[in-house]
């Protein structure tokens, strides 16, 4: 056989084994509809929503309908679960658009974290702990930092609007906390290079809510888990309690939570293109 037809056989052996193995997926396939519609007014239970119907908020129940119909395409948001809408303090639309037992069961609240750490934030300035949203971190924790005059102008408002300059990427960020574990995480963060003056531009990124959650533990001298208590926040949630917190939530938790609870405003994790060194 010469090396021509034994090339040939084996292109004919392989695109066969590709073909069988496409069959034998495509046949896995669930032939009903990905998604599933269902009631979307919400049921009133004894967790501390007030329930009210869309239009007693001004909320057009057309609009809603609408952006129901974008939720149920099999084309878009496929990832999407669940979707709830609340105005003045009142929930009016739940939808669970894969399994209705989804109201009830737990999820990584991963970055939602990061709208808590926001709220907490606000709730120790109310108590007088933060001077102003311009306050600097290296005022508030000057041992961090490195002898660098523009990061020294990083300000809580800064943190909190994620335009600290510091450029380290999500995935970065994750792998040197959690595997490398640097001996002191603020000290280690500030040290990184800056892509930008602070303050210039957004990229969003989990570094900047940590460090702000280390700052809000030196002003109160407690982390933000007693500030997520129910006698603190009004509670969110179908069982009328918070799960607690990591010590330092900052930008992202390991706590799991209900769709009711993680229903609060959030941010939009819009990720742009990886910056470089300023």
């Amino acid at each position: 056989m010469d090396a021509l037809t034994k090339s040939g056989i084996q292109s004919f052996a392989i695109n066969a084994f590709l073909l069988f193995g496409m069959a034998l997926c495509s046949s896995c396939l669930p032939d009903e509809p990905y998604k599933i519609a269902d009631n979307t007014q919400p049921q009133q239970l004894n967790d501390g929503w007030d329930i009210a119907r869309p239009e007693s908020v001004n909320i057009s129940r057309v609009a809603l309908e609408n952006v129901y119909a974008q939720l149920l395409s099999e084309e878009h948001f496929f990832n999407v679960t669940s979707l709830l809408i609340a105005k003045n303090g009142r929930l009016v639309f739940e939808a669970y658009v894969r399994d209705p037992q989804d109201r009830d069961r737990f999820t990584h609240v991963v970055s939602v974290t990061k709208s808590v750490t926001s709220l907490v934030f606000g709730i120790i300035m109310s108590e007088g702990h933060v001077e102003s949203l311009d306050q600097t971190l290296h005022s508030i924790m000057p041992e961090k930092f490195p002898p660098d005059d523009r990061k020294k102008t990083i300000t809580l408002r800064h943190l909190l609007t994620m335009t600290s300059g510091l450029l380290i990427d999500n995935d970065d960020f994750s792998v040197e906390l959690f595997i490398e574990k640097p001996a002191d995480p603020a000290k280690y963060f500030l040290e990184k290079p800056l892509y930008a003056t602070p303050g210039e531009r957004f990229y969003y990124r989990d570094v900047d809510p940590h460090l702000l959650s280390y700052a809000l533990q030196r002003l109160t001298g407690a982390s933000a888990t007693p500030y997520t208590s129910p006698t603190r926040m009004r509670p969110s949630t179908r069982t009328g309690s918070f799960p607690p917190l990591m010590p330092f939530p900052g930008a992202w938790s390991a706590s799991r939570r209900t769709p009711q609870e993680r229903s609060r405003p959030r941010e939009s994790p819009c990720r742009t293109s990886h910056p470089t060194p300023a």
